[in-house]
């Protein structure tokens, strides 16, 4: 998944960098976009959990970032994946985590 940040959002606008908790939304959304089909059923998943969480460098507006996220878990309605977030120009992580998801009906 690939997110091009805007420098004119309302939560950027003044800022040289952005929220490092934004990386972390990315890979929330980016994983739950990665479910196989139907394994979310209507109502898709919710964060329910972050672990070893390492923010590397700063986001900053107009970054184009990649998302590369792989589930490694699941336990019942519960999900874990590994999320990693870099920049399209660069081989260097942004931001890495686990994630849990709460899958939801």
């Amino acid at each position: 998944m690939t997110v091009r940040l805007t420098g004119g959002s309302t939560w950027s606008r003044g800022r040289a960098t952005l929220p490092s908790v934004l990386a972390l939304e990315i890979l929330a959304q980016a994983a739950v976009a990665a479910l196989p089909a139907g394994a979310a059923g209507s109502g898709g998943g919710l964060l329910a959990g972050i672990d070893h969480a390492r923010f590397d460098a700063p986001l900053c507006p107009a970054d184009t970032l990649v998302a590369t996220v792989a589930i490694e878990r699941r336990f019942g309605q519960l999900i874990k994946v590994r999320g990693e977030l870099k920049r399209q120009d660069s081989n260097a992580p942004v931001a890495s985590a686990s994630l849990y998801l709460a899958l939801t009906s």
